[in-house]
């Protein structure tokens, strides 16, 4: 099979996959055209120059397999939830703060979900406030974003790549929750992705949260055990 052919056979068993969950029900037309303009730009950086006659290489097609999985995300809303939902930003306050921004638009997707599915989904709030943070600070005004990196502090590598780039721990203020958090770094990007905190720092005794020590092999360099990041993209 030639790259173009699996690009198109990949969408579809992905988007064919993604409207088996219960909780989507049916296929997105937008959703897949988002998904496989993705593709295509990871095929791009994947296969900068490729014969599109030619059978794709095996190790390619497991790497945009992989891509493709990844995108199979489970916080959708439903065609009715997402008509309720819509009805309830309506009444939001004007001049909300990012924080405030942030708590009335969960409350209102969760309120739309459960009228949804009829039930409580205690686990469905947590990964959509993953998500939701991170979407809304990729939002703000690029100074903004950058005053928030700069101010933030490096703390070691990841280990983990997305695409083609390098992700680091960074450790700086949530805009949508006020509070220090650990995060991801894409240094390439100028992206942030934050995380469940408490998978990170489970609480201990008297509901306090636990220490985390970071092992020195992940420091950057011994004897730095954290780099601001101005002086981590100069490295």
């Amino acid at each position: 099979m030639n790259v173009p052919d699996f690009e198109e056979a990949l969408v579809k068993i992905v988007a064919i996959a993604r409207s088996k969950d219960a909780r989507i029900g049916k296929r997105n037309p937008y959703w897949e055209r988002v998904f496989a303009a993705s593709l295509r730009e990871f095929v791009k950086k994947l296969i900068p120059e490729y014969d599109p006659g030619s059978p794709i290489e095996k190790a390619k097609a497991k790497q945009l397999i992989g891509f493709a999985r990844n995108r199979e995300d489970k916080l959708a809303l439903s065609p009715t939830a997402i008509t309720y939902f819509l009805d309830l930003t309506k009444t939001f306050p004007s001049n909300l703060t990012i924080s405030g921004f942030n708590r009335y638009i969960s409350q209102a997707a969760y309120k739309a979900r459960v009228s949804d599915i009829a039930r409580e989904d205690k686990g469905w709030l947590p990964a959509l406030h993953e998500h939701l943070d991170s979407k809304l600070f990729s939002l703000l005004p690029k100074t903004t974003r950058t005053q928030a990196i700069e101010n933030g502090i490096i703390t070691h590598d990841t280990n983990w790549k997305s695409e083609i780039h390098n992700l680091f721990f960074i450790f700086m203020v949530n805009p949508s929750s006020g509070k220090l958090e650990m995060a991801v770094y894409n240094p390439d990007l100028e992206e942030v992705s934050f995380m469940k905190q408490s998978a990170w720092f489970p609480k201990g005794k008297n509901n306090m949260y636990a220490c985390w020590n970071f092992p020195d092999n992940y420091r950057v360099w011994p004897g730095e055990p954290i780099i601001n990041v101005k002086k981590m993209l100069d490295i």
